[in-house]
């Protein structure tokens, strides 16, 4: 590759040396999203990916890349950059290997106070959210060596209960645990609201199924704007978990719930309701007459009687 085709990005971005407390919160909760996230690309360069479209354009942001975000089937989106050796270096060296089976969590090197934004940047970006009997559980992916260091530290850091090694590639909450884990994740709002470090939509996810006495429903200027941009992409065709995703909702199941609450009805309802409403619209529509494709007009008929010939001539 030419040096002409290198684009920028700060390699040096992970380097935790002669930091702000608030620059590396940031490091940290980042590293923690890379920690699902994260590839390494051919020989020298790295990709991240993401459904949270949101958080791929606050990397690219901070990273100061100059790469382009694409986006995948399945509503991913993906920042590739081709040509990173010093930050791939930095990165294994914080313990992301080129494969996601050969990551475990870090058990030792990161200050302690740095690790809710480290797991709290994990979970969000590989969490899915659901109702379990309609309360909160989350479900996190991961190989079953990482998730057993993950739950090993959230058993001391957030007091969850849950024990033994899950045997799959994910492992599920309770509805208690999952509440320890919110409580966990997000102690001291203030501060990370005002850093942006977390994503609005996974977090306002999990708050549509705490307990009844501290349930905290979306906002609804911003449900609503969430819930305009499925219609849209509905309405042009695309399918609703497709439209849900993309509109920044952290599953199809919270998607639905809000956009039943919002328009009271069902997403396949709302379109057929659009669909009856274009029809009848087009019914009433006046008819127009294009002047320049218009027939021309008759011309007007003139009897004249030849008497001789007895004949009518127009």
């Amino acid at each position: 590759m030419a040096l002409k085709d290198i684009k920028y990005i700060d390699q040096h971005f992970f380097d935790t040396e002669g930091k702000t407390p608030e620059q590396l919160a940031r490091i940290y909760y980042y590293l923690g999203s890379f920690y699902d996230g994260y590839a390494a690309l051919g020989n020298k360069g790295i990709s991240f990916r993401s459904k949270h479209g949101d958080l791929v354009d606050r990397v690219k942001t901070d990273l100061r890349s100059g790469h382009t975000i694409r986006t995948e089937q399945g509503g991913h989106y993906i920042l590739k950059v081709e040509h990173a050796p010093d930050l791939r270096a930095r990165l294994e060296q914080l313990g992301l290997s080129g494969r996601r089976a050969q990551r475990k969590f870090p058990e030792s090197g990161i200050p302690e106070h740095y690790l809710q934004h480290l797991i709290r940047g994990l979970i969000e970006n590989g969490v899915s959210v659901y109702p379990l009997r309609g309360l909160l559980a989350l479900l996190i992916s991961g190989y079953p060596t990482f998730l057993a260091g993950l739950n090993d530290e959230l058993r001391d850091l957030a007091g969850v209960r849950r024990e033994g090694k899950s045997t799959v590639n994910h492992i599920v909450y309770g509805h208690h645990d999952s509440v320890r884990i919110y409580n966990y994740i997000y102690s001291g709002f203030e501060f990370i609201e005002k850093s942006g470090l977390y994503i609005p939509s996974v977090k306002m996810g999990m708050e549509q199924y705490l307990t009844p006495q501290r349930r905290a429903y979306i906002d609804n200027r911003e449900v609503r704007n969430m819930i305009d941009i499925i219609k849209s992409r509905m309405i042009a065709g695309e399918r609703f978990p497709t439209a849900a995703l993309a509109a920044g909702f952290t599953s199809v199941q919270a998607a639905y719930t809000s956009f039943k609450r919002v328009m009271g009805a069902t997403p396949k309802k709302f379109v057929k309701r659009e669909r009856m409403e274009h029809i009848r619209r087009t019914l009433r529509a006046p008819v127009t007459i294009n002047t320049y494709g218009a027939l021309p007009r008759p011309a007007r008929i003139e009897h004249v009687v030849d008497e001789r010939n007895a004949t009518v001539k127009t």
